[in-house]
């Protein structure tokens, strides 16, 4: 073999792995539909060794104020502050089934401020920080469902 045609093999080869290597992220957005389980842990299914999809790293379900049906397109917008005051960490548009989804890595070490927006862009925060992305294992089991209005 030629320097040259090695040379382009390895080429070929190094590029092959970059692709390969190279995964799309998985996130909810408002033309989204496809979703399901509604208020389940959604990370007992979408988390490393688990049947779904990605490795989900922040999801839930968002409902309306009565808590009865899902809220059509929330917006959720993590922050480094309580009231929107700090820099924004993440945002993540639900779906029409009222879940919101993220594979992008999200550090949540330090805490964060989920707020909640609705229609008209009113606001719900969480007061407390949370280090857990899954929103669904304490709203609607040992907290209130996550509610937007």
């Amino acid at each position: 073999m030629t320097k040259r045609t090695i040379f382009l093999v390895l080429i070929s080869l190094l590029t092959s792995i970059l692709l390969l290597s190279c995964k799309k992220d998985i996130v909810s957005d408002f033309g989204e539909n496809k979703s399901h389980n509604n208020g389940q842990e959604c990370m007992s299914c979408h988390d490393k060794g688990g049947k779904g999809k990605g490795n989900f790293t922040v999801a839930g379900t968002v409902y309306d104020t009565l808590e009865t049906s899902t809220f059509f397109l929330p917006t959720i917008i993590l922050y480094s502050q309580p009231f929107s005051c700090g820099g924004s960490v993440l945002t993540i548009y639900g779906g029409g089934s009222g879940n919101f989804f993220t594979t992008k890595k999200v550090d949540l070490s330090a805490g964060v401020y989920p707020v909640v927006k609705g229609q008209m862009g009113l606001c719900r925060y969480m007061l407390i920080p949370t280090r857990n992305g899954a929103c669904n294992s304490c709203h609607g089991v040992t907290t209130g469902k996550i509610i937007a209005k």
